[in-house]
């Protein structure tokens, strides 16, 4: 969930869930080809989904993994969570991501923010006499439970520092666990619910991996 707050006064079954509990911090990702151009910040593009559904078998059971849509979002990162542990969705979802496009992220404007995460949680707090219309930090911020489709995806996500420019790829996807639904995404970024992204593709500056 993302939360705005306002300041007054001061069928192939995949075993990423293996690599999730392996992973140690010193291994850095290779990157699959190179792109030079300027990641240009932009509110995420949706579009239509026609494939199947996407399995994951983790020690507590197999996860069912339900794409509503397609998603490419080029975005500034703010804050980054990881190492869950305790909740359901902890083997499969190993990194939250908090991002930004648009006027938030326009240095004039983003030293007027903080952003936080606690537990699933984002929040925005907008400093006192932040020139930003209320408004904006609806439309222009979300939070992305990230699910990797590979190891070597995993291994960017951990690189990721706040401050970095991202293009994300992939789908949004419902979440089942032994055929009951756990999580359902949002597909609309302006709303105050999470998106849940099985990324396929993430561009770290220059660097493409997946």
């Amino acid at each position: 969930m993302k939360k705005v707050v306002f300041l007054i006064g001061g069928v192939l079954v995949l075993s990423i869930c293996a690599v999730v509990l392996l992973y140690k911090s010193v291994t850095m990702p290779q990157p699959t080809e190179e792109v030079h151009s300027e990641i240009e910040l932009s509110k995420p593009v949706l579009g239509p989904y026609s494939g199947g559904k996407f399995y994951i078998r983790c020690e507590n059971g197999v996860y069912t993994l339900v794409p509503a849509v397609t998603y490419r979002a080029p975005v500034l990162v703010v804050s980054k969570k990881k190492h869950y542990h305790t909740d359901v969705l902890a083997q499969l979802v190993p990194v939250d991501l908090c991002v930004i496009w648009g006027i938030l992220a326009e240095p004039e404007y983003l030293k007027d923010l903080r952003f936080t995460q606690r537990g699933r949680y984002c929040q925005l707090v907008y400093k006192p006499g932040s020139p930003v219309e209320p408004y904006v930090g609806l439309h222009e911020y979300t939070h992305i439970h990230v699910i990797p489709a590979t190891e070597n995806i995993l291994k960017a996500l951990n690189s990721i520092k706040e401050g970095q420019k991202l293009v994300l790829e992939g789908f949004l996807v419902d979440i089942y666990l032994n055929d009951k639904m756990i999580a359902q995404t949002s597909v609309e970024s302006t709303d105050d619910s999470c998106e849940i992204l099985y990324v396929t593709k993430i561009r770290i500056g220059n660097n493409v991996y997946e």
